[in-house]
C-alpha cells in the first residue's frame, strides 16, 4: 500500500499536470511511435523514444492515481463534505483542479481539440506544389503568376472536394490531372516565360523508413 505523504502528492500533481499540458500541447509528439522517432531523431531516435514512452507511462499512472485518489476520498468523506469546512477547503480545491482539467478535453480551440482537420491531425505524408519552366528549374509563382504557392493547394484540395475525390494519398492519377487542367487555365501569367512552364506536384511520404518524393506534370503550357 503506498503511503500518500503531503510530498508524494504534491509530485502526483505536478507530474499528472505536465503530462496532462504535453498531450494537450504536443499529442504528435507524445503518440509518436518508434518508426517517426527513427526518423525525426536518425542518431538518438530509439533513446529518445525509451525515454519518452518511460515519461508517458510514468504520467499516464500519476493522472490515474490522482483521479483514483479523489474519487476515493470523495466516497469515504461525501457526507462530511457539508459539514466540515476545514475538509472542505482543502479538498473541494482539489475537486475544482480536477475538474478543469478534465473540461480542458473538451475545448475547442487548441490542438488537437480544434474543429478543422488540417489543425487536429497530422498524416504520414505531405504535398508541395511548385512552378516550373520547361527545363526543370522552379519559379517562384507569385513572381511569374497571378496566384502565390498557398493559393495552389487551396485551389487543388477545392476542386477535389466539389469533385467529391479523397485527395492526399488517395486520388487517382486521373483526377491529379484533372485538377491540374482546370488550375493551369486559371494561371496568367506577369511575365513572359520563353518555352512554356510546368505546374509540378510533389508528393512525400514514410516508406520503409525513409521520405519518398514522387513527382507528377500536372498541367503542362507551351508558347
Amino acid at each position: 500500500m503506498i503511503k500518500v505523504t503531503p510530498k508524494f502528492f504534491s509530485l502526483t500533481v505536478l507530474v499528472a499536470i505536465v503530462f496532462v499540458w504535453s498531450l494537450v500541447q504536443y499529442q504528435w509528439w507524445v503518440l509518436a511511435s518508434l518508426t517517426e522517432f527513427r526518423l525525426w531523431y536518425q542518431n538518438t531516435g530509439l533513446l529518445l523514444w525509451i525515454a519518452k514512452s518511460a515519461f508517458v507511462a510514468v504520467g499516464f499512472f500519476a493522472f490515474l492515481f490522482l483521479v483514483f485518489f479523489t474519487i476515493k476520498y470523495l466516497l469515504i468523506y461525501a457526507l462530511k463534505i457539508f459539514r466540515n469546512e476545514r475538509f472542505q477547503k482543502v479538498y473541494i480545491n482539489s475537486i475544482f483542479f480536477i475538474l478543469m482539467v478534465i473540461c480542458g478535453w473538451y475545448v475547442k480551440t487548441e490542438h488537437p481539440f480544434c474543429d478543422f482537420p488540417m489543425y487536429n491531425s497530422f498524416p504520414n505524408w505531405s504535398i508541395v506544389f511548385m512552378m516550373e519552366d520547361m527545363n526543370g528549374n522552379q519559379l517562384p509563382l507569385s513572381t511569374f503568376s497571378n496566384y502565390s504557392a498557398s493559393d495552389i493547394p487551396d485551389l487543388y484540395f477545392n476542386f477535389m472536394n466539389n469533385a467529391h475525390e479523397p485527395y492526399g494519398r488517395l486520388e487517382s492519377n486521373e483526377w491529379a490531372l484533372k485538377a491540374g487542367a482546370e488550375i493551369g487555365r486559371k494561371i496568367k501569367l506577369k511575365q513572359e516565360l520563353k518555352g512554356g512552364f510546368r505546374l509540378v506536384r510533389v508528393y512525400y511520404h514514410i516508406k520503409s523508413h525513409k521520405i519518398v518524393e514522387e513527382r507528377t506534370v500536372l498541367y503542362e503550357r507551351n508558347i
